[in-house]
């Protein structure tokens, strides 16, 4: 026990006395330490944020990982109807105990603006899409189950959008005209980010009481926590 102490007291001593005579040596090797673990830990961080920046990136677009998708395609005579392929999507989730779904239809839709009315389009979802799919909101939220209860459908509007539409800021409850046969007032409750590539775009809630969806039905169902879609897509 004493000759263990007396060999640390003499680490200690001659680590000591190193420091004395060669001080500028030792401050330069820990200068050196210092930067070389610094460099290292920013370089691990970097690579880290890269990483996810580029996984969150592709899901937005293609879905957490574990997708499973489900597609409905019109066979060139006839068209799957939307009880179907309900059916099929409900009987599909079901069998492989999905959690976590959402029906997609993607269309165009005439939107009044003011400098005229403009075809935008419109991806009509259910509300566990935004999760799966990593939507960034850039002002308000995204969907949420209350929002099927409004007196005015809600609607998520990109940036585009939002600037043709003036920028109006949404505690204003700024409204949107979709014209057509089941023309209606959408209320703006979010702005979704978009990239300089991006046209306009809006998001909608498949609402019974208003025909939103166009004509031609798409489905999608994600399972699993993680996130799993089925895309039933009429053609």
């Amino acid at each position: 026990m004493k000759r263990a102490v007396a060999d640390v007291v003499g680490a200690f001593a001659e680590a000591w006395a190193e420091l004395r005579v060669n001080k500028l040596r030792v401050l330069l090797s820990l200068i050196g330490v210092a930067v070389a673990v610094a460099a290292l830990t920013g370089v691990v961080a970097l690579g880290g944020l890269a990483e996810q920046s580029s996984r969150e990136s592709a899901e937005r677009f293609g879905g957490r990982p574990a997708n499973y998708y489900v597609n409905a395609y019109s066979n060139g005579t006839t068209s799957p109807s939307t009880e179907a392929i309900e059916d099929a999507f409900a009987t599909t989730t079901a069998r492989y105990g999905i959690e976590q779904t959402s029906r997609v239809v993607y269309g165009n839709r005439a939107v009044q603006l003011p400098d005229g009315v403009t075809e935008v389009a419109a991806v009509t979802v259910d509300v566990p899409y935004g999760e799966m799919h990593r939507v960034v909101m850039t002002d308000g939220s995204w969907f949420t189950d209350a929002d099927a209860s409004r007196l005015a459908p809600p609607v998520i509007v990109n940036e585009v959008l939002w600037r043709q539409l003036g920028s109006p800021p949404l505690s204003s409850h700024p409204t949107l005209l979709v014209r057509g046969a089941d023309s209606v007032t959408l209320v703006v409750t979010g702005v979704s980010a978009s990239s300089e590539y991006d046209g306009p775009q809006m998001y909608l809630l498949p609402i019974p009481d208003y025909d939103l969806a166009l004509a031609s039905y798409g489905v999608e169902t994600p399972s699993t926590r993680c996130g799993c879609h089925p895309r039933p897509a009429t053609r």
